[in-house]
């Protein structure tokens, strides 16, 4: 659960967005299977070819028999902008991705 996974790389600019689940804010599991009431958070990472780090958000949804949440990259970007799509939330933000990395 503490690791970061890669989940999508932007051929364009090289640049790639890692995910590391998180257990959801006032639980201590991701899930209450007996009442269907489903939890998940992630932070995410978005890093320059070189594994620099330029962007980091956290997203997190609930739901009654499904959840998730994702970040992608904007089709058409060149990787300069992900999509943060949370199930339960009609409104999925697009962040711009700066090119200079994050101070470490």
């Amino acid at each position: 659960m503490n690791t970061w996974e890669l989940l999508a790389s932007d051929a364009a600019s090289g640049r790639q967005i890692y995910k590391k689940d998180v257990p959801p804010a006032g639980t201590s599991n991701t899930s209450t299977y007996g009442t269907y009431d489903f939890k998940v958070a992630a932070d995410f990472e978005v890093r320059d070819a070189e594994g620099r780090v330029l962007l980091t958000t956290h997203g997190s949804a609930s739901g009654e028999y499904y959840c998730c949440v994702f970040l992608w990259f904007v089709d058409g970007s060149d990787g300069t902008q992900v999509r943060l799509e949370e199930s339960n939330r009609e409104d999925h933000p697009i962040l711009d991705v700066p090119d200079t990395p994050q101070a470490t």
